[in-house]
């Protein structure tokens, strides 16, 4: 059954939409697999609507120091997936040059939404981690991706202490690239990154692209975008700026925006994300971050 999926991932997902009478279209998971140390699974009842939720889940909780994960996630016309995690990805310690990684790679057919939402990203002390995530859509289907990190092991004194975080994301439409966004924290000789951050120990990124997340868009990019009123005071333990996308292809124009964050708290990130991201809670069927912050 799993004879055709390369040796070197370690995760495939396929869903695909089945017809119903009288019914909305239903997303299946046609294909499930997974092997160590990676564990896919997709449980029956956690949307209240036909949204699938997908859980990824590493053994141990965690990657450890020269895990290498590659994972395909194609989602067809029509279909409606949560990506998500039960808890924070942690990212062990390496020893001496050890790389930790992780590749994701995802198709979006047509009218398909996809929400990846994954909790964020705990680098501890000496990880040394690199991840891409790369994107091929159509021109109608739909995306949110959210990528966030904290600072490490907070509680123990773990501030910016891993060697070296990378993450780059890049979106294709219609095989052209629409977006590589990406970041790489590490020391150098004249700054550390925990110099370089200071208060802040969360930092992030949103993006939401398609014509079904138009409306969502717009008001974004109209609360987020605007200037508070002459005299109000602005604070800086949390913030979060917008900026439009637009890309034409032919006489057509896909909309989005993108919005980048940084907080000095875990849970302040995650209450102007509330903001953001709940009114789309009925498409997806629930709150995959309910009780965790």
């Amino acid at each position: 059954m799993n004879s055709n999926i390369p040796n070197d991932v370690v995760g495939h997902v396929v869903f695909q939409a089945r017809k119903q009478t009288n019914r909305p279209l239903e997303t299946v998971a046609t294909r499930l697999y997974s092997r160590y140390p990676l564990k896919m699974f997709v449980p029956e009842q956690a949307s209240s609507n036909n949204c699938k939720w997908l859980y990824c889940v590493s053994f141990g909780g965690g990657l450890v120091g020269g895990d290498c994960l590659k994972i395909n996630i194609d989602c067809h016309e029509s279909t409606k997936t949560l990506i998500t995690t039960q808890a924070s990805t942690k990212v062990y310690h390496c020893d001496k040059d050890i790389v930790t990684s992780q590749s994701n790679h995802y198709t979006v057919g047509s009218n398909a939404m996809v929400f990846i939402m994954p909790d964020p990203l705990v680098c501890y002390k000496d990880a040394n981690y690199e991840q891409s995530q790369t994107i091929h859509m159509v021109s109608d289907g739909n995306v949110l991706l959210l990528d966030w990190l904290t600072a490490g092991r907070i509680a123990r004194g773990e501030v910016w202490q891993f060697k070296r975080y990378k993450s780059t994301n890049k979106i294709y439409i219609e095989d052209q690239l629409f977006l590589k966004e990406s970041i790489c924290l590490g020391n150098t000789e004249n700054m550390r990154v925990k110099e370089s951050f200071g208060q802040y120990q969360v930092t992030g990124m949103c993006l939401l692209l398609g014509p079904l997340l138009i409306t969502h868009i717009e008001r974004l990019l109209s609360d987020l975008g605007k200037s508070k009123p002459h005299g109000s005071m602005y604070t800086n333990d949390c913030i979060f700026t917008v900026s439009p996308l637009n890309f034409n292809i032919g006489s057509r124009t896909i909309r989005g925006c993108i919005i980048k964050f940084i907080a000095e708290q875990t849970r302040q990130a995650f209450q102007e994300l509330e903001n953001i991201l709940c009114p789309l809670y009925d498409v997806i069927g629930g709150n995959p971050f309910l009780n965790k912050y």
